[in-house]
C-alpha cells in the first residue's frame, strides 16, 4: 500500500536484487498478486519491470529471465474489456519478462483455451503457475494425489511451469515428483502411471 513508483522504490529494488546476487541467487521474479492500491496500476508494473530488467538482469549474464506474477493472475479475476490491466502489460512490458499465470481461476486446469486466451491478451506464452498441490485452501487434509488436468497440446503455448507445494514440504514430494513427472515428459505423460 505504501509505494510511490519513484526513482526511491526502484532503487530499493534493485539494492534488495543486488543483496540476493551477491548471495548466489541468479533467478528473480516480482510478483504483484494478492495486493490492493496504487501497486496494481500496470502500467507502473511495467515501469518498474522494465527497470529493473535494464539496470540489472541486462547487466549480469549468469542470471535467468526476469519473472513477474501480475495482480490480474488469472482468467476469472481479469477485466475482460479490452485495452485494460493485461493488455497494458502486453503492450508495455518487456517482451523478455515472463508473466506468471494460475488459469481461468486460483485453482483451474491448464488448458489450452485457456492459454491462448491470455497469451493474446499479455502478447507472449505466459508462465504458468499451476496452484497444486497448495492446501492454504483445504487446511484440513494434505493433497497427495496425481496431477491430472494439464493439457497435453498446451505446452506450446507456455513459456514456463512452476507448481505451488503445500506448507508441508515433506508431504508435497510426492505431487511434487508427479508434477515433475508432467513437465519433463509431457507428451508421455500418465497421471495412473505416477
Amino acid at each position: 500500500q505504501d509505494i510511490k513508483w519513484n526513482a526511491a522504490d526502484s532503487a530499493a529494488v534493485l539494492h534488495k536484487f543486488q543483496l540476493m546476487y551477491d548471495l548466489g541467487i541468479r533467478h528473480f521474479a516480482v510478483f504483484f498478486d494478492d495486493i490492493s492500491g496504487e501497486g496494481t496500476k500496470a502500467e507502473k508494473q511495467a515501469g518498474l519491470l522494465n527497470y529493473l530488467q535494464h539496470a540489472f538482469i541486462d547487466q549480469k549474464s549468469d542470471v535467468g529471465a526476469l519473472i513477474m506474477c501480475p495482480t490480474e493472475y488469472n482468467k476469472g479475476w481479469s477485466n475482460p474489456k479490452e485495452g485494460t490491466y493485461l493488455d497494458i502489460l502486453g503492450d508495455q512490458l518487456d517482451p523478455r519478462i515472463h508473466i506468471m499465470w494460475t488459469g481461468n481461476t486460483v485453482i483451474h486446469d491448464i488448458t489450452l483455451e485457456g492459454q491462448q486466451w491470455v497469451n493474446n491478451r499479455i502478447k507472449r506464452p505466459s508462465f504458468v503457475w499451476w496452484n497444486f498441490p497448495v492446501s492454504d485452501y483445504v487446511r484440513n487434509h494434505l493433497l497427495l494425489g496425481a496431477s491430472y488436468g494439464l493439457a497435453k497440446e498446451a505446452q506450446a503455448a507456455m513459456s514456463g511451469f512452476v507448481a505451488n507445494p503445500m506448507d508441508k514440504p515433506e508431504a508435497s514430494k510426492v505431487a511434487i515428483f508427479s508434477i515433475a513427472n508432467y513437465s519433463w515428459n509431457l507428451r508421455s505423460y500418465d497421471s495412473k502411471q505416477t
